[in-house]
């Protein structure tokens, strides 16, 4: 049986209104996260908020290996 994804949103109707939405945002918060610097506590408001973006982004240890990157959210100098 061939799995086509379009066919699989049809039948289920009540996703398919939904879906150009879910990858708006997802598409946003991976054009936003590049541009957005660490939180300097990740508990703060701003913290979280960065966190469930970097989530939406799927961008899991996108910059482990950058320069200056120490793996705590802090530049170094």
């Amino acid at each position: 049986m061939d799995l086509n994804p379009i066919q699989l949103m049809n039948t289920i109707p009540a996703l398919m209104p939904y879906v150009p939405y879910v990858l708006m945002a997802l598409g946003l918060c991976a054009m936003l996260m590049p541009w957005l610097p660490p939180p300097g506590n990740p508990r703060s408001v701003y913290g979280l908020a960065y966190a469930v973006m970097n989530a939406l982004a799927q961008n899991y240890r996108n910059s482990r290996n950058a320069p200056g990157d120490t793996g705590t959210g802090k530049p170094t100098t």
